[in-house]
């Protein structure tokens, strides 16, 4: 008997370590996931990952909630299927969520990394400026817009590039600087 009030102290004090990893395991993969960005075709190796991590979670408190059971007897038994079974799911699915994890972090990302375009370097150096007031900041965009427009120098990647307020924005300008031309 003493054994297995021992074995139950055991089960306990590993699985609480395991809730511990499974809980770092999700917040690991929620931030990998935000990193990545949602264009990045690696997000389903980190949503997998928290799945698994969630899952794994579940299992461990089941576990918990079958020690708590035979923690409570008179008679404890750990080698009963409530406890050992979710303990080694448990387990199971957290190493496969840090597997799922690694293979989403070396499988990288194929979001692409856009060189800083000049687009985009002007817009920031536009909206950065300080001290100055909103037309004087709308010049800046429009004298800059402008000069690009009238050259074809906007390519589709530079709009791509931009987040979508921008880039809704700058496709207005685009239409509106067709209708004047076109007048």
């Amino acid at each position: 008997m003493a054994d297995h009030k021992d074995g139950v102290q055991v089960y306990t004090s590993g699985i609480s370590n395991l809730v511990t990893i499974t809980a770092a395991g999700l917040a690991a993969g929620t931030a990998l996931m935000q990193i990545a960005g949602s264009g990045a075709d690696n997000k389903w190796w980190y949503l997998a990952s928290l799945v698994a991590f969630f899952i794994g979670l579940i299992f461990c408190f089941l576990t918990m909630s079958g020690l708590t059971g035979q923690a409570k007897s008179e008679k404890p038994n750990i080698d009963v299927p409530n406890i050992y079974l979710p303990a080694r799911i448990s387990f199971g699915l957290a190493c496969l969520g840090f597997i799922l994890l690694a293979v989403g972090a070396f499988s990288g990302s194929d979001k692409k990394e856009l060189k800083p375009l000049k687009l985009v370097m002007k817009l920031e150096s536009c909206r950065s400026e300080t001290g100055v007031t909103v037309d004087q900041r709308l010049k800046c965009y429009d004298s800059f817009f402008d000069s690009q427009v009238s050259s074809s120098q906007i390519s589709n990647e530079e709009l791509d590039s931009l987040p979508e307020k921008d880039r809704t924005w700058i496709k207005m300008l685009i239409i509106k600087s067709k209708e004047h031309g076109d007048k």
